[in-house]
């Protein structure tokens, strides 16, 4: 019966999904035993990066970043956990106007090694002002006193909760974030269960000290309170009906913006 489903289901937008539950399920035995890799099932044949491509495909965030890019054309982006690129191959497309130019001054591409950079540079070569980066956001963020504060949007897609503490977490993120600026999260939040197919990582446990013991990612009222006690406020979310909540917000600051007010008046060329 699994493997009829499993031939159904082959035209499915969710075959990446399917792949990697039917190969858990198939190949369970020999993971439990210790005489088959986990990663190396999941990443066979690209199925492990279908996943993260179907995570995305129900958060429409195009409207937020073309409207933050409007509003502050010199953008200092930076993306956490950028990993294959999934994530970014959404977001750049929206940071461009319609002439093809860049609307952000730089992007900081990051992960927790440098291992997919080579693979990403080509892929994003057509994008001008991307750096490379290693980033370990869990824990302390870069010993360079230019980074703090310093990005205007911070970029994190279903990657926070793969940390072992979420305050500690989002206390670094607040480090690095510049006091006027947004932050962008993008947190599993599933209505099918089917997610837990990442349970034979050992990533998937990582919080279990942090009081997340049956899955690595929390509900939206934890997520409110761990912003508001990590630096952040003004928190809004939207989830997309079927996978993630879509989270921003911005720095606590004790710094009040200044109001300023301009008064445009026309006047022909007589006029003094």
């Amino acid at each position: 019966m699994i493997q009829d489903l499993y031939g159904e289901l082959e035209k499915s937008p969710a075959y990446g999904p399917d792949t990697a539950l039917y190969r858990t399920a198939m190949n369970c035995e020999r993971m439990f035993d210790g005489s088959l890799s986990e990663l190396e099932i999941l990443l066979a044949d690209g199925a492990l990066q279908k996943v993260y491509d179907f995570l995305l495909e129900y958060a429409d965030l195009a409207g937020f970043l073309s409207l933050m890019a409007h509003k502050r054309p010199n953008l200092r982006v930076l993306e956490i956990g950028a990993g294959t690129g999934g994530a970014t191959s959404t977001i750049l497309p929206n940071l461009r106007s319609k002439h093809g130019v860049t609307t952000y001054l730089s992007y900081t591409y990051t992960y927790i090694s440098a291992g997919f950079f080579n693979d990403a540079k080509d892929r994003f070569k057509d994008y001008s002002g991307i750096e490379f980066s290693v980033l370990n956001i869990s824990k302390n963020p870069w010993n360079r006193a230019s980074k703090a504060e310093s990005f205007n949007l911070i970029i994190a897609y279903n990657v926070l909760h793969a940390t072992e503490n979420l305050h500690k977490t989002l206390s670094n993120v607040r480090k690095l974030i510049h006091p006027e600026g947004r932050l962008l999260l993008q947190e599993l939040a599933p209505r099918p269960m089917w997610a837990g197919v990442f349970g034979v990582l050992a990533g998937w446990w990582y919080g279990k000290s942090d009081g997340r013991t049956e899955a690595p990612y929390v509900e939206i009222d934890r997520w409110t309170d761990e912003l508001l006690n990590g630096g952040f406020n003004n928190v809004t979310s939207m989830h997309d009906g079927y996978m993630n909540n879509n989270i921003v917000s911005q720095p606590t600051s004790s710094i009040k913006p200044q109001k300023r007010v301009s008064v445009l008046r026309h006047c022909d060329q007589a006029s003094p």
